[in-house]
This record gives structure tokens, sequence and C-alpha cells, in this order.
């Protein structure tokens, strides 16, 4: 239960964000699929609040450079990358690691059984579409994780 409210604390808490992402490396894979997960149901949680800055937050990290496939679930990996293709900022200079652009992300997420939501997500940030900003990207298949 500490440890949940700590990892709280580092959700919301953005100057502490890099710190929940470096601890990857560092914690047992349970703990790792634990933050993932948090870190998913957070952006479920906030993709139509806080003025994107979970998202900005998200893409200041490494998060798409780690192992993720060893660390997290695709089913919670999918989902985190469709949300950040959906409401991300993709100016450099406030997102470094732009998700829909980072070369590892496409590769974890193209290979997995959710590839065709993802490449909805890139088409609509490609031609401009608001197609995919009204609904949830997350479908009910992809919540009962």
């Amino acid at each position: 239960a500490a440890e949940d409210n700590e990892l709280d604390v580092w959700l919301r808490d953005y100057s502490e964000f890099q710190k929940c992402v470096a601890a990857l490396s560092h914690v047992t894979a349970e703990e790792s699929f634990r933050i993932v997960r948090a870190l998913y149901y957070a952006a479920d949680q906030l993709r139509n609040h806080d003025n994107g800055q979970f998202y900005v937050a998200l893409g200041n990290t490494s998060l798409w450079d780690h192992d993720l496939l060893v660390m997290a679930s695709i089913e919670s990996l999918a989902p985190l990358f469709i949300f950040s293709c959906c409401f991300q900022d993709p100016s450099p200079e406030l997102v470094p690691q732009y998700t829909a652009s980072n070369k590892r992300a496409l590769q974890l997420v193209l290979r997995s059984d959710f590839a065709a939501a993802c490449i909805d997500a890139i088409y609509c940030i490609v031609t401009g579409s608001e197609a995919a900003y009204p609904y949830s990207p997350v479908s009910d298949d992809m919540r009962s994780i």
C-alpha cells in the first residue's frame, strides 16, 4: 500500500516523473509491470485533463528506450502508445521523446496484436484527422487487463 502511494506521488508530481520511469530498470518484473500499468491508467484518466502535462512529462522520459516487453504487458503499452499519439505535443522542444516517432515504440506496438489500433492513431496524426480524439482508443478488451 505504501508503494502504491509513492507511485501515485511520482505519477502526479511531474517533477518526479523521470524517477518513476528510471526505476523500471532497477525493480523486479512485478514492480515494473505495476509501474507501466499505473502509467497506462494515469494516461487514461488524464487524457482530457491537465492540459497535456502528463504527456509532456512522459515525452521527457526514456520510457520507450527500456526493454518494455520484459517489463510490461503489451496490453498496457499499446493503449499508452495510442493515448500518447492522440494527446502528446509533437514539438521537440517540449517533448524530446515523441512517442509516435520513437523507433523503439513503433517496433514494439506494430509487432503486437494491437497494431491496427496503433496504426489508426498514427494515421490520425499524419492526416490531421480528429477521428481518434472523441473516443477512447482503449477497447473494452484492452481495459480488462
